[in-house]
């Protein structure tokens, strides 16, 4: 059960998607939902570089003026936020803040259960016209689980038909912790589970399978596979192969290797080019 989410906004399509699963994810847990704006004054005042002699004064009209574009520019996301949320019931509220958008987004997920963004993100005050920034960035230092939402999630398909999940497992304290909170948030129902695990030794590994299998059933998953081997993971799990699921399940901080294999080629696969929904627990 989770009760306060936290939804990063700009006015790209990956965040109006993210809204939509946002705000189904908080009907369904009967959350709260924050909508989080940051004004981005440091890239603004780094946008005009080093200032001549003399143009001082340009430069602080030219910096106000930004500064009153980027204002209204966060104040229209905040007041289509609020409608979409009033139009569907969700408690909800807001949040301003000045900052670097990354460290503001980090400092404020603290005091949330999980943080939704869209996988490519534009909170920087010059990403306009740009092809954003990789959501990746906020994994590094997030102690918060993240859902990545990709610009083409389908939400009625998403949330009523038949679902496949591949968590990637390895038994380890941020691999479990993602078991756990995905247990805890995911909608049961008719959603299909794929418990994956690489580890040479088979007893160990067909042991902790079947722990995390356990863990699902409590939360109400019926339909739970498993699925061992010793093989180099990466030849199992192709991008290609990645096509087969709605969404992956995998846990950051890792420093096995399939940790090493998900911040790394396979994962900018996912978070650039594929079209699923991506849980990563702390």
């Amino acid at each position: 059960m989770i009760k306060r989410i936290l939804l990063p906004l700009d006015d790209s399509e990956y965040s109006k998607k993210a809204l939509e699963l946002a705000i189904w994810l908080a009907k369904h847990h009967d959350a709260e939902l924050t909508g989080m704006v940051i004004l981005d004054v440091p890239g603004i005042k780094h946008s005009f570089g080093s200032i001549p002699l003399g143009a001082t004064y340009y430069t602080k009209l030219l910096s106000d003026s930004r500064l009153a574009t980027a204002k209204e520019r966060i104040n229209g996301l905040i007041q289509s936020f609020n409608t979409e949320c009033e139009k569907h019931s969700v408690r909800y509220a807001n949040y301003k803040i000045e900052g670097v958008p990354s460290d503001a987004i980090l400092d404020a997920s603290k005091y949330y259960d999980v943080m939704i963004v869209g996988k490519r993100t534009f909170f920087e005050f010059d990403s306009e016209g740009t092809d954003g920034q990789s959501f990746e960035k906020l994994l590094d230092y997030s102690i918060t689980p993240v859902i990545a939402v990709p610009k083409e999630l389908n939400l009625e398909k998403h949330t009523k038909e038949a679902r496949k999940y591949l968590i990637m497992f390895d038994a380890s304290i941020p691999s479990c912790r993602a078991l756990q909170r995905f247990a805890q948030m995911a909608a049961t129902g008719n959603i299909e589970l794929k418990l994956f695990m690489s580890h040479d030794d088979e007893d160990y590994r067909n042991h902790e399978l079947n722990q995390a299998k356990e863990l699902l059933n409590a939360h109400g998953f019926e339909k739970v596979t498993t699925e061992g081997s010793d093989i180099d993971i990466k030849k199992l799990f192709t991008p290609e192969e990645m096509k087969n699921y709605d969404g992956v399940v995998l846990g950051s901080h890792s420093k096995s290797t399939i940790a090493t294999f998900f911040t790394g080629s396979f994962t900018r696969y996912v978070i650039e080019n594929s079209k699923r929904v991506v849980f990563v627990g702390q």
